[in-house]
């Protein structure tokens, strides 16, 4: 079934967090995919963290998944939130510089800036995430492959 939606929402997680989020808003209603290859915008200031919360939480503890990537539709018939995808492994789209806010993410991905942004993203999650593998399996059940 096509969900037809205006946007959605990429929420990555750990441990039922929320850690990172934004909404990806189609370039057009009539486009199958919101990814920032089709051209949409990223907007990280209206994302609807604090309803998504209890979701996201629920979501982890009913699945078992408690690290990943999901995508959440909301769409225009009023059901919602609908989960239509859940990585374990996730790119980090970090939010750009105030002037590209109004423009194709794809573009902004081509610049320097965005690599800069994106490995200190990365640099984050990495320690969340093995700060919450510490948590909750214990150092002497740690193993790291890189």
């Amino acid at each position: 079934e096509r969900l037809h939606i205006k946007f959605d929402v990429r929420v990555t997680y750990i441990g039922g967090e929320i850690i990172h989020a934004y909404r990806r808003v189609k370039a057009s209603t009539d486009d199958l995919t919101s990814g920032t290859g089709a051209g949409s915008i990223l907007d990280f200031k209206s994302t609807p963290i604090a309803e998504l919360t209890p979701f996201v939480r629920d979501f982890a503890s009913r699945t078992g998944i408690d690290i990943g990537g999901m995508d959440v539709a909301f769409p225009e018939d009023g059901r919602g939130p609908v989960v239509f995808e859940v990585s374990p492994t996730f790119d980090l789209n970090p939010e750009p510089p105030q002037e590209w806010a109004e423009k194709p993410y794809r573009d902004y991905k081509q610049t320097p800036d965005y690599l800069h942004r994106r490995a200190k993203s990365y640099a984050t999650c990495a320690q969340r995430i093995i700060t919450h593998a510490l948590q909750r399996r214990g150092p002497s059940q740690l193993f790291v492959d890189i």
